[in-house]
């Protein structure tokens, strides 16, 4: 996957408030060793993971 999919106000967002692009996160879930938990933060409003 490339970073220039993601919208780049939004890189940038995530960027200064994770410290980490989006694209990283492509990067993360391709790993097929990685572990998905659900959230249970009802406040998120959606269906979420950490």
């Amino acid at each position: 996957m490339t970073a220039d999919r993601f919208d780049p106000a939004k890189d940038a967002i995530d960027r200064q408030k994770h410290e980490l692009s989006l694209a990283f996160g492509d990067q993360i879930l391709e790993d097929g060793t990685h572990l998905l938990i659900p959230s249970i933060r009802e406040v998120d409003g959606d269906e979420r993971v950490k």
